[in-house]
C-alpha cells in the first residue's frame, strides 16, 4: 500500500488531452450557468445536453489529432514557481481586490455585485427606465455563483481574481504548447515575452512629438491626436491588468485553434463562446476563420469537403442553439438606436494628418519587417499583419475600444512569433534583433508593473466600495454615452430574449 500511494509527479504534458479539457471545462462552465441561469429550462437543458455532445465529439477528434503532435511538457520545478508567480500577479494587478484596482474595476466589480445581489436575469428600474443587464459576461459569472452561494459580493470579488488566475495559468500553458518550448530555459523566456510583450508604442510617441508638432501626443500606451483619433494596441500587460475578461478566454481558445486551424467542423464549439466572454476578440477570430476557411478551399480544390466540413453537424447544432441564444441576447442592445460615437465609424486620415497613422502604425512595424523572413509562409501571420495594419481606420467608442480589442488577438499571435524567434532562431544577428525591439516595447510594460507595485496593498481594497450598474441605467442622464449604452437593453418589450427566452 505505502508502494502504492507514493506518487512523485516530476513533470506535466500540456499538450495532452488533459489540457484540452481544463480549458474546454473553463471556458464552456460559464455558459451552461448562463444558460442554466439566465434562460428558461425548456431552452438550457436541451442546449445543455448538445453542447455536451459537441464537446465530446471534439475531444475525440483533439486526441486523433495528437498523434501527430511531439508532445511539451512542463518540469515541476518550473511549473511551481510559475503559480507563485501567478499568484502574485493576481495580487499585484489587483484581481483579487487586495491592490488599487485600475479604473475599469468599477465596471468589473459593479457587473460582479449586480449578478451577486440580483436574481437572474438582471434587472434594473432607474427613474422609470427598464433595462436588463447584456453585457459579456463569461468571465463572471463563475465567481458570481460563489458570490450568490455565501451572499458576500467581496467574495465574489475575491474568488473573480482566484478564478482568472487559472485561466492565466491555462493560457500561458497553451503558449508553451504551441511555440514548443521544451526546456526550462525556453519555457522561462516564452513567459517572460508572454508577460511583457508590446508594440513599440515609444517610437510611435517619440516621432509623432517631432513631426506633429502642434498637439501633444499622448503618454502611456495611448496614441492620441485631438479627440478624432485615440490609439492604442495595448500591451500584454495592460490588457492583464486592466480587460482581463477580453483576454484570457481568447488566449485560451487561440492557443488551442492555432494547432488545430484546419478543424473547420468544430470552429463554432471551440470559438463561439469567445462572443460571451469578449465580443471585439470574437471580431478578430471570426476574420481568422474566414481566412482560414477560404485558404482551406483554395487548397484542398474541394468544395464538397469543404461545404460537408462548414455544414457540419457539431456546427449546425451548436450554431443553432447556442449561437441563437447568444445572438438574440446581444442584439436587445446591439439593435438599440444610439449616438453616433459608440457605434462603429470610419476613421479618415487626409491631408498632413496622416502623420497620425505612420506614427502610430510605426509602433507595429518593426515586429512586421524582423518577423516577415521567418513567417513569410505562415497563414496567422499575415491575417494578423493585415489586420493591425488596417485597425486604424475604424473606431467605436468613446476610447475606440474596436481598435484596442479586436487587436488582442492579432497581438497574441505576434507574441507567439516573438517568442518562436526569441527560442528557435538559428541566426543571432535576427535573434538580437528582436530582442532589442521587444526590449524597447517592453518599456511601456515596465511603467505599467511599477505602476502596479507601488499600488500593492495586504488590506481588501475593493471592499471599501459599493458598485452597481444601477445608476447608469437610463437613457435620459446626463453621462457619457458609454456608460449607460455599453450594459443595458432597454424597450423590454421588444426585447426578444426577454419575452421569449428569459426566465420569470
Amino acid at each position: 500500500m505505502k508502494q502504492i500511494l507514493n506518487i512523485r509527479i516530476e513533470k506535466i504534458r500540456i499538450n495532452g488531452t488533459g489540457f484540452f479539457l481544463c480549458a474546454i471545462v473553463y471556458i464552456y462552465i460559464s455558459i451552461l450557468i448562463f444558460l442554466i441561469g439566465w434562460t428558461k429550462y425548456i431552452i438550457s437543458i436541451p442546449a445543455s445536453i448538445i453542447l455536451f455532445i459537441a464537446i465530446y465529439e471534439y475531444y475525440k477528434k483533439f486526441k486523433k489529432n495528437l498523434e501527430k503532435v511531439e508532445p511539451i511538457y512542463i518540469s515541476m520545478r518550473l511549473f511551481l514557481p510559475l503559480c507563485f508567480l501567478v499568484i502574485l500577479l493576481g495580487w499585484v494587478l489587483g484581481w483579487t481586490g487586495f491592490a488599487n484596482q485600475a479604473g475599469d474595476y468599477t465596471k468589473h466589480n459593479a457587473v460582479l455585485s449586480d449578478l451577486t445581489n440580483h436574481s437572474w436575469p438582471v434587472y434594473y428600474n432607474n427613474h422609470g427606465e427598464t433595462s436588463m443587464l447584456t453585457y459579456y459576461l463569461g468571465q463572471y459569472m463563475v465567481p458570481a455563483v460563489i458570490g450568490k452561494l455565501f451572499s458576500s459580493v467581496n467574495l465574489a470579488i475575491f474568488f473573480n481574481g482566484i478564478w482568472t488566475m487559472l485561466g492565466l495559468l491555462l493560457a500561458i500553458l497553451g503558449i508553451l504548447k504551441v511555440t514548443k518550448a521544451d526546456t526550462i530555459l525556453k519555457q522561462v523566456i516564452a513567459i517572460g515575452v508572454l508577460l511583457f510583450f508590446s508594440t513599440c508604442v515609444v517610437l510611435s510617441q517619440t516621432l509623432g512629438k517631432l513631426v506633429i508638432t502642434n498637439q501633444p501626443i499622448a503618454t502611456g500606451e495611448w496614441f492620441v491626436f485631438n479627440d478624432q483619433y485615440k490609439l492604442q494596441y495595448s500591451s500584454n500587460l495592460v490588457l492583464l491588468r486592466w480587460v482581463f475578461p477580453q483576454c484570457i478566454v481568447p488566449w485560451i481558445i487561440f492557443t488551442i485553434l492555432y494547432d488545430n486551424k484546419f478543424d473547420i467542423e468544430h470552429y463554432v464549439m471551440l470559438c463561439l463562446p469567445m462572443l460571451f466572454y469578449a465580443s471585439f476578440s470574437f471580431i478578430g477570430i471570426v476574420c481568422f476563420l474566414l481566412v482560414m476557411v477560404i485558404i482551406y478551399g483554395v487548397k484542398t480544390k474541394n468544395m464538397k469537403l469543404l461545404l460537408k466540413k462548414i455544414f457540419s453537424l457539431s456546427n449546425i447544432v451548436v450554431g443553432i442553439t447556442l449561437g441563437t441564444v447568444l445572438l438574440i441576447y446581444f442584439l436587445g442592445n446591439v439593435l438599440e438606436e444610439k449616438p453616433t460615437d459608440v457605434t462603429v465609424q470610419l476613421v479618415k486620415y487626409s491631408g498632413a494628418n496622416i502623420l497620425v497613422y505612420v506614427c502610430f502604425i510605426l509602433s507595429v512595424l518593426p515586429y512586421t519587417f524582423i518577423l516577415f523572413k521567418r513567417n513569410k509562409k505562415n497563414l496567422f501571420y499575415w491575417i494578423s499583419t493585415v489586420l493591425l495594419i488596417v485597425l486604424p481606420f475604424f473606431k467605436m467608442g468613446l476610447y475606440n475600444d474596436f481598435c484596442m480589442r479586436v487587436s488582442i488577438l492579432p497581438l497574441l499571435v505576434y507574441t507567439i512569433l516573438t517568442i518562436d524567434m526569441v527560442i528557435h532562431e538559428k541566426s543571432k544577428i535576427s535573434k538580437v534583433v528582436i530582442i532589442v525591439i521587444l526590449l524597447i516595447g517592453s518599456i511601456s510594460s515596465v511603467g505599467e508593473l511599477c505602476i502596479c507595485v507601488e499600488n500593492m496593498s495586504l488590506r481588501f481594497v475593493a471592499g471599501d466600495v459599493q458598485y452597481s450598474l444601477q445608476d447608469w441605467a437610463n437613457r435620459k442622464l446626463k453621462i457619457n454615452s458609454d456608460l449607460k449604452y455599453n450594459y443595458y437593453t432597454y424597450d423590454l418589450d421588444n426585447s426578444i430574449f426577454n419575452k421569449y427566452l428569459a426566465k420569470k
